[in-house]
């Protein structure tokens, strides 16, 4: 069977090392001077070669000719440490061996044993953060005082998980990813032993791809090998991984610029008919963001970017990531218009009272469409120049724009009030829950008639309607409904042009269910049991009937002579009328009672 790639190139001496340099150099130094500590812990992310550099320095410390502080690569030493037969070099998976009585075994009844060949005893302890606190503490006293012939070497990806007391024990070495430059030459290295040529920009973009991992990039290479023949390019990478064209991103970012959602919106729902990966499709746009942010240096670039971050960290969260990208992407647009529009806003206004009232809308140039939106452009009322008698009242407040057909069908009843009451609606449900206000944003009317919110998705918007009834958002649009309109409020969804698609989320018609109450009956029979009169009878207790209290002794001298002495035949030892009496009357029994 064949090799993968990563193992069959993996580094075999500090000097085959790509980029730890300063790892490297510490290590051969302390070998060739003879510095050696009993413990080191290298840590760092995945495929950046802490378990390469342990073997490596495990051959280094035992190599039969080092050279300058490395292995030489040809000894027995060298090769009995590569191939896995060198019983002195112990590598023990702490993912697999975390408890006590595995590292007591493994390690600790073992470690005064001399080493069988080797001058040096390495114990390689790989995530060594997975083992469990019981066996980092029986191992701490190992640890801190080993025997002169033992070293151990830990390797984790999670140092922040280590107690502080295994910390303090080793000389820490923090590993980095590779640069991508160098990352990129050692994959035309490895594709050129492989008898294959990779082109110099598909060999930058699996670097990228990879994100400085090296066994990922070599992993991905391994992948290329079989897909493609003799030559390796990066149109062939961008078919193997689904990465898409790569003047999307660049097109997108300038139609962000121009300030139309459309085209934006368009674009990503082609990408969605073909299955393109949202988490890609958003990275991209992210890296053309920040090479326009570093060019430019303005602050509408970067303000996008933080933008679109959000949107990919919230991805991982989201069921539904197709509007969640839509939602990020005019996010996106808004914050490139932003810096435009604020300072205009900002400044105290100096210009001639007629110049006050022009409209804000046209000036930014960037407005997203209404229908986007799901409400029309409201604009905020001027400030009041000072008094001008001679000022018409019509030119204090021009339409801005011709009334669009969202804003001409709205318009035959309440508007003002109606439109404000939903842009509330839509900005406390945006605060309360980022992912159910997606649902809301686009194609979807809403309207508030006493108690009762209507809200109306178009027929394009099916999705969307069907996810609002779900339990992950239909709670979350009764609560702020309720919270907007501080009172109980109904939630009805309905999907245009289908009559019968309704979806009733609180009901306000039936009313809430009430504590079971006792029936009538026994209630009743409770108060004449315990009717309380006036004014007693002379001789009976104050506000007792003497009736009923006489009967009620009875039964229970009845019932009590049945219970305390059932087979008694003496009549004395059954308990009196007058024992009985006591009860009702709070008063201590004599001994001739």
């Amino acid at each position: 069977m064949s090799q993968t790639l990563y193992r069959k190139y993996r580094s075999q001496r500090f000097s085959e090392l790509v980029g730890q340099e300063a790892v490297t150099r510490i290590l051969r130094n302390s070998i060739a001077r003879g510095r050696l500590n009993h413990a080191y812990l290298f840590s760092g992310p995945r495929g950046t070669g802490k378990t390469s550099v342990a073997r490596i320095f495990a051959k280094a410390l035992n190599c039969r000719a080092p050279r300058d502080g490395d292995a030489c690569g040809e000894c027995e030493v060298c090769r009995g440490v590569a191939d896995g037969s060198a019983a002195d070099v112990i590598e023990i998976d702490a993912a697999s061996n975390r408890g006590v009585n595995e590292i007591k075994d493994a390690l600790i009844d073992r470690v005064g044993y001399a080493p069988l060949v080797f001058k040096y005893k390495v114990y390689i302890i790989d995530e060594v953060h997975m083992l469990s606190s019981t066996a980092f503490n029986s191992m701490l006293k190992t640890l801190e005082e080993p025997p002169g012939h033992v070293v151990f070497c830990l390797c984790t990806t999670e140092a922040h998980k280590l107690p502080i007391t295994i910390l303090s024990r080793c000389i820490r070495f923090d590993f980095h990813l590779l640069p991508l430059d160098k990352l990129a030459d050692h994959l035309t290295w490895i594709a050129g032993e492989e008898g294959f040529s990779l082109a110099a920009d598909a060999a930058a973009e699996l670097a990228r791809l990879s994100e400085g991992s090296a066994r990922d990039a070599i992993s991905l290479l391994d992948q290329l090998l079989v897909y493609c023949d003799q030559e390796i390019t990066a149109q062939a990478i961008q078919e193997l991984f689904q990465l898409g064209d790569p003047t999307l991103a660049p097109r997108v970012v300038d139609a962000l610029a121009a300030g139309d959602p459309l085209p934006v919106l368009e674009t990503w729902e082609t990408l969605l008919r073909q299955g393109a990966d949202a988490g890609q499709f958003m990275l991209k746009v992210a890296d053309e963001l920040k090479a326009r942010y570093l060019a430019t240096g303005e602050t509408g670039w970067r303000r996008a970017l933080e933008a679109i971050w959000q949107g990919v960290n919230l991805l991982k969260f989201e069921s539904f990531p197709a509007v969640l990208v839509e939602l990020t992407l005019l996010n996106a647009q808004a914050a490139l218009a932003t810096p435009v529009s604020q300072p205009a806003a900002a400044a105290p206004p100096q210009r001639p009272a007629p110049a006050r009232t022009q409209p804000a809308a046209p000036a930014r140039g960037g407005d997203p469409d209404p229908r986007i939106l799901a409400k029309p452009v409201v604009d905020l009322p001027a400030a009041k120049p000072p008094a001008q008698p001679s000022a018409p009242a019509p030119a204090v407040a021009p339409p801005s724009a011709p009334p669009g057909p969202v804003a001409a069908e709205r318009q035959t009843g309440p508007v003002a009030r109606m439109t404000a009451e939903w842009e509330q609606y839509l900005a406390a449900l945006k605060a309360h829950r980022l992912t159910t206000y997606a649902l809301l944003f686009r194609d979807v009317f809403g309207e508030l008639k006493g108690n009762v919110l209507t809200i109306e998705f178009a027929a394009g918007a099916e999705a969307a309607y069907k996810y609002a009834q779900m339990e992950e958002h239909a709670p979350h649009l009764v609560a702020v409904a309720e919270k907007v309109n501080k009172q109980p409020t109904g939630v009805i969804l309905r999907l245009e042009g289908r009559p019968g698609a309704e979806a009733v989320l609180k009901d306000l018609t039936r009313p809430e269910p009430k504590q079971d109450e006792p029936p009538p009956e026994i209630t009743m029979d409770v108060v004449a049991e315990y009717e309380v009169v006036d004014e007693g009878p002379a001789g009976g207790a104050a506000g007792v009937d003497p009736d009923r209290l006489a009967q009620s002794a009875e039964r229970m001298e009845s019932e009590l002579s049945t219970e305390l002495n059932p087979v008694a035949e003496d009549a004395d030892e059954r308990p009196t009328a007058g024992f009985v009496q006591s009860l009702f009357d709070a008063e201590e029994l004599t001994e001739e009672e």
